[in-house]
């Protein structure tokens, strides 16, 4: 009886002021904060944590933290701690998880699920509120040291560049309401599915652009939100995130050294939503063995940024002394007549022209290469990661590789043999040896190989 007088007694005189569902302010950047599905997808040890700090007179902070590693290729494990501190209410997660990836073919063509388990502990300080009559909690659901199990689960499925999921997941609640000039607080644990689909947009050698849509259902009015992601040779990467009707959430991280990221986000309620603006920021660590040697194609991409500024600047000189060499284009026809939209060869030159520091006379003179009259591999040395009986096998290859990280090109090493896909080249077998050691600690290329062109 003293239950529904009360919620009369609220329902009556409380006039709804303030609500928000906790997510993760920066989770376009780190999905794994609350998709499982995500666990491993650095392929390493790999830490993050995110803090998020609320304009509001009241305390209130949310911490996520988050360790994974992947054991094996299709295989990771991981454990996350997750608090949200609300004023008098304070609600904790510790969880284990494991991600498994189940291969569909292709490098870029996969499913992987994603399950967490473990205990929450739901908490409410002890001192009472003067609004509320003696014995009653504002939060039924919200007791001292209530702990209870709890789950999260998330599945993907990615198909080239374009990824579809979903996880379920239980999110705290927060609702703030107006009762004489007095603020009551609502907090509540609620459960929901988050639904997703996103395409990776390739605009230049070291740019991705990522739409994305997402439908969360944590509300009693579903969330719709448009977002957009960023990504700058994965030095730099942004995101923008609207949601109907509540919040505008702009993020940031950028790579400060090799294994650390810093970043920063943003969240301004909007529309009929009331809540005060929330600041995070966040730090994530790989873990790199120190006896490890750093792969060439990684080194390239690193130091990426400054060699396409430096051949940007030369571009004008190399394009008059070139100038007299552009009637002979119809050399790559070929190539063109095999594949019109995109000869196979004629590419390649633009992709190392943008990954080396030195130019292009160098990859031409100190480096074997695909002839572009005839598409046949010159003498010498090859890290080949893939051979193929047609070219569109091989271009579908090349195409699930990232391109702002390879650099993949192909050539036959006889006219009626198999089309090799290659990454690097070197005239000197020992040196070709080191730069294939190099290449197989990438887990994509494990299975490369050695060919030698005479």
């Amino acid at each position: 009886m003293r239950s529904t007088f009360l919620f009369c007694w609220l329902l009556l005189g409380v006039l709804a002021n303030a609500q928000r569902v906790v997510v993760p302010d920066q989770e376009l950047l780190y999905p794994f904060l609350n998709d499982p599905s995500y666990i491993g997808e650095g392929q390493r040890v790999q830490l993050t944590g995110l803090l998020q700090l609320s304009n509001s007179e009241m305390q209130h902070t949310t911490k996520w933290l988050n360790a994974q590693v992947a054991l094996y290729d299709n295989v990771a494990f991981g454990l996350d701690y997750f608090n949200d501190s609300f004023d008098f209410y304070d609600y904790s997660t510790i969880m284990f998880s494991t991600a498994f990836k189940i291969g569909l073919g292709d490098y870029n063509h996969y499913i992987k699920i994603g399950l967490s388990g473990g205990g929450e502990s739901r908490k409410q300080d002890s001192r009472p509120l003067s609004m509320i009559p003696p014995g009653q909690t504002y939060v039924e659901d919200v007791t001292n040291n209530n702990i209870e199990l709890t789950y999260k689960a998330g599945i993907h499925y990615r198909y080239k560049n374009a990824t579809l999921g979903g996880y379920y997941i239980r999110m705290p609640l927060q609702n703030i309401t107006l009762e004489n000039q007095n603020e009551l607080l609502h907090y509540s644990i609620e459960e929901g599915f988050t639904g997703y689909l996103l395409y990776n947009f390739r605009v230049a050698d070291r740019v991705r652009i990522t739409p994305v849509f997402r439908y969360l259902s944590y509300l009693e009015d579903a969330l719709y939100e448009g977002a957009v992601k960023v990504n700058f040779a994965d030095r730099v990467e942004a995101s923008i995130a609207y949601r109907n009707d509540y919040s505008i959430n702009p993020a940031i991280r950028f790579r400060v050294i090799k294994a650390l990221d810093i970043g920063y986000s943003y969240e301004k309620a909007l529309g009929s939503a009331e809540f005060q603006d929330v600041h995070g920021i966040s730090a994530s660590y790989k873990f790199f063995k120190a006896d490890e040697e750093e792969p060439e194609w990684l080194r390239n991409a690193r130091d990426n940024i400054d060699q396409v500024s430096q051949i940007k600047k030369r571009a004008p000189k190399k394009e008059q002394t070139q100038q007299p060499e552009e009637v002979q284009e119809p050399e790559v026809t070929p190539l063109e007549e095999a594949e019109p939209e995109q000869p196979v060869v004629a590419d390649a030159p633009v992709q190392e022209e943008a990954r080396e520091a030195i130019p292009v006379e160098r990859v031409e003179e100190d480096k074997p290469k695909t002839t572009l009259e005839t598409g046949m591999l010159e003498s010498g040395y090859y890290i080949v990661v893939g051979s193929f009986s047609t070219e569109a096998e091989a271009r579908s290859y090349m195409d699930q590789l990232d391109r702002t990280v390879y650099f993949p090109r192909m050539g036959r090493k006889e006219a009626d043999g198999p089309l090799h896909v290659y990454i690097d080249s070197d005239y000197d077998r020992e040196e070709a040896m080191k730069r294939l050691r190099a290449h197989k600690l990438d887990r994509n290329f494990r299975n490369a190989i050695l060919v030698e062109v005479e």
